[in-house]
């Protein structure tokens, strides 16, 4: 937050892609966007973004019908569980089914799956960049989207790349998705 201060003292675009952010943080991000133009993204990667965008245009009978399972898998040296990145996944799926709620993990006997489930699952081990998967899962058929990072590089391009699209922006609150509509 520090440096969203410096970013509104010299008037100048910034990108954020932290996801342990809190309320008060997220606040002070809002108010900055009043000043100068904020890129906020939990992935600054193409493909997770074009993920991201698939899951708000998905056929509504895949959040109606299916059960929906979201696992990622990092290298073992990552802190948070799940992933931001399986975070907003959630999000934008809890935003399309109904009764949406989240179980992290299965363990135990009672696990009966309860209507709007959507189930986390965190694998972490190696030196494993990212790979993050939904799971739509039918009555005798199943669908998967996963998106697999072979190297931290890409989301340092991520970074460049928004980095020169937000550089001409009015000040506001924009994401990789924005990004990515605008060609």
């Amino acid at each position: 937050v520090n440096m969203v201060k410096f970013a509104v003292q010299h008037l100048k675009p910034i990108i954020i892609g932290t996801t342990a952010l809190g309320d008060e943080d997220n606040k002070k991000i809002l108010e900055a966007s009043h000043k100068i133009a904020v890129l906020k993204a939990s992935n600054m990667s193409v493909g997770t973004n074009v993920i991201f965008a698939m899951l708000k245009k998905l056929p509504d009978i895949l959040y109606k019908n299916f059960d929906i399972e979201i696992s990622e898998i990092h290298h073992s040296k990552k802190k948070d569980s799940p992933s931001g990145t399986a975070r907003t996944m959630g999000k934008i799926i809890s935003e399309r089914k109904e009764n949406a709620h989240f179980r992290y993990g299965r363990e135990g006997n009672e696990l009966k799956r309860e209507s709007g489930e959507i189930g986390f699952h965190s694998i972490r081990g190696g030196t494993v960049a990212g790979i993050h998967t939904v799971y739509f899962l039918g009555d005798d058929e199943s669908i998967e989207i996963t998106h697999r990072v072979y190297s931290k590089r890409i989301f340092a391009i991520g970074a460049i790349a928004a980095a020169k699209w937000i550089f001409k922006k009015k000040p506001g609150i924009y994401s990789m998705q924005d990004l990515i509509v605008s060609g």
